[in-house]
């Protein structure tokens, strides 16, 4: 993020209207799921990429007369899947960030084996350039409905190494990257030429990131490798948000007896799935809005969604539920003395209530585990 908006946008976190997006709360849009197949070119089946990939993309529908804060058509959001993970398991974050009117595409890898990291990497122009084509192609669902020069990518786990990689690699396609609990290196999978350390990269690049981590460490995102490591690369101005109650498999929900099994490979998290979507959609949409749009300078105080995000911030770390901090002894400084003033002004909205860890556990019980 350069340093110059970044500051801009927080000296005007204090001017409030009621018609400013708050992004804690659901957008205007209702949002539908398309899934066409992507057939990979042959020269870059290598790696373990099949064939073809399952796609999964969600699209906005909005009112005509709502106030979009990312602009129309919808901006796109590549969301990456975490290690032998499934694109719907991460519905709620989708849901949330699309509608606010982001396209979200998304892909399932076969279930038997995983690409190569580089080999992902190398696909994405061409992903890019599919999303392109659907664009300008009058027989698709998405024919004048999304901007394809407007990419960001995100991610949990494995995908937040490969947002963070696609993002630094191709820095003319990507605008920014929103990174969910990453894991680059671990003992089981180092650094080589078919899986390139994503925080060497961060690192060399200079380039800031978004960032939700887990409070709650353990096998499936061990400190050495994982988020701690990807902030210490990451570039001045970047955002992190530590979800104290949140263990890596909070951040995807593939079903009661799917959770429970990942819950006991990774750890427990105190906080429910429903809470840690809640808590990763709004500062990945607030980190988002700042690099497209906020950085443009262009957006009147009274419309920026920042007010109401400082005061949200405010109200989480008041309540032990984040712990948030911009990178930079300037940035930092400047972002916790709005964020007090923000928490004193108070007037944050109410917010949908959600289950709590032991509610979706007693759902499941009631289910009997399905």
């Amino acid at each position: 993020m350069r340093w110059a908006a970044l500051l801009m946008a927080l000296a005007a976190l204090l001017a409030r209207a009621a018609g400013a997006p708050n992004f804690a709360l659901p957008g205007p849009c209702s949002s539908s799921v398309w899934k066409p197949k992507f057939s990979v070119p042959d020269d870059l089946r290598t790696g373990g990429l099949p064939k073809t990939l399952a796609l999964l993309v969600t699209t906005p529908a909005c009112p005509a007369d709502a106030a979009l804060p990312f602009g129309s058509p919808a901006p796109v959001l590549f969301f990456f899947n975490g290690f032998m993970n499934k694109a719907s398991w991460y519905q709620r974050i989708v849901t949330q960030i699309a509608s606010w009117g982001w396209a979200v595409v998304q892909y399932d890898t076969p279930s038997l084996s995983s690409p190569t990291v580089a080999a992902e990497v190398q696909l994405f122009p061409a992903l890019a350039e599919w999303v392109a084509a659907q664009a300008n192609d009058t027989s698709s669902p998405l024919y004048g409905a999304i901007n394809p020069q407007q990419l960001a990518t995100s991610g949990h786990s494995r995908g937040g190494k490969l947002a963070s990689l696609m993002l630094t690699t191709y820095p003319e396609l990507v605008s920014a990257a929103y990174l969910v609990d990453p894991v680059d290196l671990s003992p089981f999978s180092p650094e080589s030429a078919e899986n390139p350390s994503a925080a060497r990269a961060l690192r060399e690049s200079g380039q800031a990131v978004g960032m939700a981590a887990a409070g709650i460490t353990g096998s499936c995102n061990p400190v050495e490798g994982s988020s701690a490591f990807m902030w210490a690369a990451a570039g001045n101005g970047s955002w992190r948000g530590i979800e104290p109650g949140a263990a890596h498999a909070t951040f995807s929900d593939g079903g009661c007896v799917v959770n429970a099994g990942a819950d006991l490979l990774c750890g427990r998290g105190k906080d429910s799935r429903a809470q840690a979507a809640a808590l990763t959609s709004t500062q990945a949409l607030a980190w988002l809005w700042q690099q497209l749009v906020g950085e443009q300078q262009t957006v009147p105080p009274s419309e920026s969604p920042m007010p109401a995000f400082a005061r949200w911030v405010a109200a989480q770390q008041v309540a032990g539920t984040l712990e948030f901090e911009v990178k930079g002894d300037e940035g930092s400084a400047l972002w916790t003395a709005e964020a007090a003033r923000a928490a004193k002004e108070g007037g944050l909205e109410s917010l949908p209530a959600l289950p709590t860890a032991a509610e979706e556990e007693a759902a499941c019980a009631v289910a009997g585990g399905r």
